[in-house]
């Protein structure tokens, strides 16, 4: 319980005042959190619109959804899902949202655990998964891809120009078992003073393709514009 309440304090939520003027959250309007985490956005907007029981609040992550339940206690809905899956579901159910939310990408609790893999900055196993449930892991792509298949991974998801060099270089490395080593391989391509770290774009090649998080996005939008009750706010 305590390691969730600093997750908890440790995040703070991206764009609050943006998402709150789009949003324009109103007393008694429903609302749906695909990418809850911890719940920054949602606790502040169910403060404003007061409807705990026609909110649904989901995540993939298994801590973030105890955080949520803990937090909620039965009062709000809570699923444990990734977003697609669930506007599937609650398509299907017929269910309709005055506010949808979804905060792509990773939050500051995956960043700030290195057991959890998404850290260049602190050595861990090489998982990258949102949800622990999931069986593909960074590792996996690391050791398993074909040089080839790294390089178009490395080109189209972390936008890096020396994909080819760093593809060889994993290759001809493994097996590659932590993030540290990862990150020193890959660092070993580009010598000299960087303003970021080298491995940046590699590790987020990476955490995009373990958890689909495009095909995610391009799949779930139309769903969620059918989730939108007329005059709701996405």
């Amino acid at each position: 319980m305590h390691q969730n309440k600093n997750q908890n304090k440790q995040h703070e939520p991206v764009l609050l005042e943006e998402v709150l003027q789009y949003l324009d959250p109103q007393a008694g309007e429903s609302y749906l959190d695909l990418t809850a985490g911890y719940g920054g956005h949602a606790s502040v907007i169910l403060d404003r619109t007061g409807s705990l029981t026609t909110s649904v609040l989901v995540d993939r992550d298994s801590n973030a959804v105890k955080v949520l339940q803990e937090k909620y206690d039965g009062k709000v809905e809570v699923r444990q899902q990734d977003f697609l899956s669930a506007c599937r579901e609650l398509h299907a159910e017929g269910q309709r949202f005055d506010l949808i939310l979804a905060d792509l990408g990773v939050s500051s609790p995956h960043l700030n655990e290195g057991s959890r893999g998404f850290a260049i900055s602190q050595n861990g196993p090489l998982d990258m998964r949102m949800d622990q449930a999931q069986t593909l892991k960074a590792a996996d792509i690391v050791n398993g891809y074909s040089e080839t298949e790294l390089t178009d991974l490395l080109r189209r998801y972390g936008e890096e120009p020396k994909s080819a060099q760093i593809a060889r270089a994993i290759v001809r490395s493994r097996p590659i078992i932590s993030t540290s080593e990862l990150a020193e391989i890959v660092k070993q391509a580009w010598p000299g003073r960087s303003r970021i770290h080298p491995a940046t774009r590699t590790f987020q090649a990476l955490r995009i393709a373990v958890n689909d998080e495009l095909g995610q996005v391009e799949q779930a939008l139309p769903e969620c514009f059918e989730l939108l009750k007329p005059g709701g706010r996405i």
